[in-house]
């Protein structure tokens, strides 16, 4: 008898275990609006798409106001079958997208059918084994916009379909919520700067620097940073959450690519970052730009980057985007003489180099993300329109303070000619009110060391 209770016991617990999992599943995908069942699909999390040959993998979809087509960010294997369409390379890769609709209603039913996928992958990179893409799937009927997106491999649409009917087919585990991007006029009254960073890893736990590079950015006139968490430290992430309960931070979930970085694919997978950036902070943002956590866009003249920007466009109205060119403060220099204050990397370094690099190299650039249809990490590699174009920022006005070792792998980089260029210190006061703030309250929080002090 005791032997029945404890297995029926047992059997209640795992049912209520099955409920639990249930519960979390149907809520994943589903909420609900005035009593209608909403297929929202998830973002900003990378999902397998099941029985394809290979890892091919997507994050997230976007729809813009001037569009027909639904652009997923994905990665996938480098394919040897290529085709050229309208000039352009497009990789082969047999999938097709399933779109979800919101009403319950017989036109939704009819609509819900699989539509071809065209896949194309994004520049830079390196042709690796595996490449981040674009995947592209054309909505039916404009009139009928979907809120969800899936991707089929077509081995699983061969495996699963059970009739002629497509809408036999299974939930696939990959459903998007399609993000809908949308001209607002308080984009154009009241335009602000983001930035956008290749995802942190190697365990990132340069936390005292990585508050600098925020704070003196805030101070240049970036509003909001985007950051994708690879991998990074307990106090690291502590320090995000908190930017992000602020409103300065949005921090994505960038874990779970069975990927090896630079082996079969580019650092971390990292333009597949950069562009879902662009499509995720268009319309929200005026400008947004591609930058490291060891770099800053440093204006020349008393303005804020997003007045450079907008003179900018005023001399050129077909401005895409602002490229500024490189200079490099080796970190492999000493301090500037007789530095007294916070242990601010911006601050005691003071030497760069005398040349700058060639804007083809390192440079990087504020653009308009509307006008933009592929970025890479030093350039643009695809206009929304052809008539769109980028233009090169004087040094005079502006240019990149690049705050690194030596780019080999020897302090060879020391004794090249520089030139003494203390600049930034123009912000040491307002920067280091800003920083002691956040050691007052996110420091904290987040129990980290005070910063150092240099005498």
């Amino acid at each position: 008898m005791r032997r029945a209770t404890r297995s029926l016991k047992a059997l209640m617990k795992y049912r209520l275990v099955l409920f639990l999992v249930w519960v979390f599943f149907f809520h994943s995908y589903f909420g609900k609006e005035n009593g209608k069942i909403i297929l929202q699909g998830s973002d900003a999390v990378w999902k397998p798409v099941l029985k394809a040959k290979d890892h091919f993998l997507v994050y997230s979809a976007y729809l813009t106001d001037s569009s027909q087509t639904v652009r997923i960010i994905g990665a996938a294997r480098m394919r040897d079958a290529i085709r050229i369409v309208k000039g352009k390379r497009q990789l082969l890769y047999n999938a097709r997208c399933r779109f979800w609709y919101n009403e319950e209603d017989e036109k939704a039913n009819e609509l819900t059918t699989l539509v071809p996928a065209t896949l194309k992958p994004i520049m830079e990179h390196w042709v690796l084994n595996y490449s981040a893409y674009f995947v592209f799937c054309t909505i039916p009927d404009k009139e009928k916009i979907p809120i969800s997106v899936s991707v089929y491999s077509e081995k699983a649409i061969q495996h699963f379909m059970t009739s002629k009917n497509e809408t036999d087919l299974p939930e696939p585990g990959n459903r998007l919520g399609i993000q809908m991007k949308i001209r607002t006029n308080e984009t154009i009254s009241n335009p602000t700067l983001a930035a956008c960073v290749k995802p942190l890893h190697y365990n990132y736990s340069r936390v005292w620097e990585l508050i600098e590079w925020i704070e003196l950015n805030k101070i240049l006139g970036i509003s909001h940073f985007y950051f994708y968490d690879h991998e990074v430290t307990e106090n690291t992430s502590c320090v995000l959450n908190e930017y992000s309960k602020l409103g300065t931070v949005t921090v994505l979930d960038w874990k779970n690519l069975p990927f090896i970085s630079q082996k079969n694919i580019r650092t971390e997978n990292m333009f597949a970052a950069l562009n879902d950036c662009l499509y995720r902070g268009m319309y929200k943002h005026a400008y947004l730009t591609m930058i490291d956590t060891d770099e800053f866009i440093v204006p020349r003249e008393n303005v804020s980057l997003v007045e450079l920007m907008r003179l900018s466009e005023k001399e050129d109205p077909l401005l895409a985007a602002a490229v500024f060119y490189n200079a490099f403060y080796y970190l492999q220099w000493p301090n500037s003489p007789n530095y007294k204050g916070l242990d601010l990397v911006t601050q005691k370094k003071t030497r760069r180099r005398m040349v700058f690099t060639p804007h083809r190299g390192r440079a990087k650039y504020i653009c308009k993300p509307e006008r933009v249809a592929e970025v890479g990490n030093h350039r643009l590699w695809e206009m929304s329109d052809k008539k769109f174009k980028h233009v090169l920022i004087k040094t005079s006005y502006a240019f990149l303070h690049h705050y690194r070792k030596c780019e080999t792998d020897d302090d060879s980089c020391a004794k090249l000619p520089y030139i003494q260029d203390s600049y930034t210190n123009k912000y040491k006061s307002q920067l280091e009110e800003n920083v002691l703030s956040v050691q007052e309250t996110i420091g904290k929080k987040c129990n980290l060391r005070s910063i150092k002090e240099l005498v």
